[in-house]
């Protein structure tokens, strides 16, 4: 599968991907009285225009927001990449593979670019199949939220989109403290790896806009706002869907009970989580995604 980033280099040859449809339009040409199909295709890399002449066969016609699989040919028009269309037919999204990969974010700032790219590299370095379909089921139903979401109102990545950016960089230090403790346990690494993505998802709903004034901590909602993608998980690996459950009980708690109730995973997480949220307060640390958020007033609460 061929990333939006990577046509430049493949300009006159066929290639083939998965990406999502942002634009549809359909054009005519006066010269020959033709009508063209114009999609705007974006993955988390970027995004080009796709054109290709209307058949006459009435068929399912694209529209916005669906995941396509193409065939293409990159042609450079107007100094700008853009690309012939081949054929392309409409992807169920049980069957993405990479739904991280899919986050349209060429009209966001880098470090919400940099956050969905650090994800797609996750999920495709995942082994274990359960959680990677956990996790794609993580960003199906929360994917706009995500990115818009701030991860704090006045604490540290408190600007729309903080919330993806907050989660990449935890997950990041998480896996870099797990790997030096599990080693060669992959299994292990990646039920962290998917602890850290959900340690803060209740946010999607607390600190998303409007919503934002519930007077609900976002602790509490971190069950109910996974439970859709644990109960699959359950399906398929009841031991890890209990794991992470056990997980986000914990993350609930008040910090006297987490003393008496340890649980060595998720004090890993949430000591990734705590030293995230330094990096992003202190002019003296840098985030470990790339371009990350810019620091915000050090002021309130965590929450």
């Amino acid at each position: 599968m061929t990333c939006i980033r990577d046509l430049s280099e493949l300009l006159g040859k066929s290639v083939s991907g998965l990406y999502r449809v942002t634009a549809v339009k359909f054009v005519s040409r006066a010269v020959d009285s033709r009508t063209y199909l114009r999609l705007i295709l974006e993955d988390c890399t970027g995004s080009c225009c796709a054109y290709q002449q209307v058949p006459s066969s009435s068929g399912r016609r694209p529209v916005q927001g669906d995941v396509v699989a193409v065939e293409m040919i990159p042609v450079m028009r107007r100094a700008r990449i853009s690309a012939r269309l081949q054929s392309w037919h409409y992807v169920n999204p049980a069957e993405i593979g990479n739904y991280p990969a899919l986050i349209p974010v060429s009209s966001v700032s880098p470090p919400i670019r940099a956050a969905a790219e650090l994800f797609a590299d996750v999920v495709d370095k995942m082994q274990s199949t359960p959680l990677r379909a956990f996790v794609n089921r993580i960003f199906h139903r929360h994917w706009r939220n995500l990115i818009s979401a701030s991860a704090s109102r006045n604490h540290h990545h408190c600007q729309p989109g903080g919330l993806i950016v907050h989660l990449a960089d935890t997950v990041e230090r998480a896996r870099q403290i797990a790997v030096s403790l599990y080693a060669d346990d992959a299994a292990s690494i990646e039920l962290i790896l998917c602890c850290a993505l959900i340690h803060d998802l209740g946010k999607v709903v607390t600190h998303n806009g409007a919503a934002a004034a519930l007077p609900i901590r976002h602790e509490v909602l971190n069950v109910h706002c996974a439970m859709p993608a644990l109960r699959a998980l359950h399906d398929e690996w009841p031991e890890a869907a209990n794991y992470l459950a056990r997980a986000l009980n914990w993350f609930s708690l008040p910090p006297d009970a987490r003393r008496s109730r340890p649980l060595p995973d998720a004090e890993l997480v949430h000591f990734a989580d705590i030293f995230s949220v330094w990096a992003d307060r202190s002019t003296g640390a840098r985030p470990v995604v790339a371009n990350a958020a810019a620091n915000c007033p050090e002021s309130g609460a965590a929450a």
